[in-house]
């Protein structure tokens, strides 16, 4: 009885963060799905109070990250990287393309692919119209090369962090393992979108139409330095096994600091753009999976992995990839995220088996989501934006370009990552 109504609780928690009815808020459907969990005794009070803080290195990195893109936005800092991408382009969209691709890729790869979805698709979209341009092909490229681009470090992306925090993965036992299908993927990402999009963006547009940003300079060259010394820091303490999570809040603490002493901030403005409510969603999912997990509803899979990797174990690490992929297409990538690690919690892998699954997962979970509009947060708030400005994604639109990209680079991903574990 219990396993049928935690799976109800926690499938109809997952529909709600993903359909927000009413404009209920990721957050609180999160919370209220916790919370029934606790309720009907499939998480008790203290196993819920454990598991957040035993995360507290994961949500500390959430919640640093937010503030630092925060930051990173008020100060132009992503502004110009999209007008440094236009003016390079010298009047071709084709170059221009490509400079979005990059650009996204260099943002994924230090600021996670929140911040190349989320931040970047307004401003590319608003240069994009003012150099009256298709906007539909350059939109794509910021939500699908967040994504593409993620596998290769685990400050990438969210989602690579909670995993290889829970495989107890440094800096070198993660790139060791995902480097290959990092590459592949990243490559298959930027093919595929090169072959969808290349008869859009073969035209030019007038250079003058190019408009450089007003902001503080001074500031933003101040802005642009702690970045890098963030980006630095992240990638060191991470190669150092030490407490990532620590690293982010401190580097959002400074930055939120200097911008309040040079006066160049708006408290109302960082503090909508930090959304501090994701870090209470992530806790709640902790709690809510970790509900199912006690429930037993985890166990079989569980059971399948270990099995197959032990008749073949090269094949943990594409069966995990395979799921993961699956299951973020129908539960979001965030909340399949944290049942690979309760995955990890009830299925005692031997070590190399628990690695190759953790990699697996990393590559379902990046990849897996550029299939349907459902399979990220960020991907929902993508459309969002769009909607805001005029450029409605429709879930058949977007289908139909993921169908020619997901599946490239998701095979591509996975045959790197059973070639490097052979």
């Amino acid at each position: 009885m219990i396993q049928a109504l935690s799976a109800a609780i926690f499938l109809a928690t997952i529909g709600t963060m993903i359909a927000r009815p009413r404009r209920i808020p990721e957050w609180l459907a999160a919370t209220l799905g916790a919370l029934l969990l606790v309720a009907i005794g499939a998480e008790s009070v203290g196993d819920a109070l454990h598991i957040v803080i035993a995360q507290w290195n994961v949500l500390l990195f959430f919640a640093g990250l937010t503030i630092v893109v925060a930051i990173a936005e008020s100060g132009g800092f992503f502004a110009w990287i999209a007008y440094g991408a236009a003016v390079i382009a010298h009047g071709s969209s084709e170059r221009l393309f490509f400079g979005t691709i990059i650009a996204g890729t260099i943002i994924t790869l230090f600021l996670t692919n929140d911040a190349a979805a989320i931040v970047m698709t307004p401003l590319v979209y608003i240069l994009v119209r003012r150099l009256r341009l298709r906007a539909a092909p350059f939109a794509f490229v910021c939500t699908f090369i967040a994504n593409g681009a993620s596998i290769a470090l685990p400050i990438s992306n969210p989602i690579n962090f909670i995993i290889a925090d829970a495989a107890h993965l440094r800096l070198g036992g993660y790139v060791g393992l995902l480097w290959a299908p990092a590459v592949a993927g990243m490559i298959a990402t930027m093919v595929a979108l090169w072959a969808t999009f290349r008869r859009d963006v073969g035209v030019q547009f007038d250079p003058a139409l190019v408009r450089q940003p007003l902001d503080d300079p001074r500031y933003r060259g101040e802005v642009t330095g702690l970045i890098g010394m963030t980006a630095i820091g992240l990638v060191a303490v991470s190669a150092a096994g030490g407490p990532v999570g620590v690293c982010a809040a401190s580097a959002g603490v400074i930055m939120l600091a200097h911008g309040f002493l040079r006066r160049a901030i708006h408290w109302r403005r960082v503090a909508a753009d930090m959304n501090p409510s994701i870090v209470v969603m992530v806790a709640a999912l902790f709690v809510a999976v970790d509900g199912i997990r006690h429930a037993g509803l985890l166990n079989s899979a569980a059971s399948l992995v270990v099995a197959t990797a032990r008749l073949h174990p090269s094949l943990a690490g594409p069966l995990a990839a395979l799921m993961a992929a699956t299951a973020s297409n129908i539960f979001n990538n965030l909340p399949t995220a944290l049942i690979a690690v309760g995955t990890l919690h009830v299925g005692a892998f031997p070590a190399s088996v628990a690695r190759q699954f953790a990699a697996g997962s990393v590559v379902g979970c990046d990849l897996g989501p550029n299939l349907t509009t459902v399979g990220s947060l960020s991907t929902l708030m993508w459309l969002a934006l769009l909607r805001q400005r005029g450029l409605e994604i429709s879930t058949t639109q977007y289908l139909k370009v993921g169908v020619l990209i997901a599946p490239v680079a998701l095979a591509a991903a996975i045959a790197a990552l059973w070639l490097a574990s052979r």
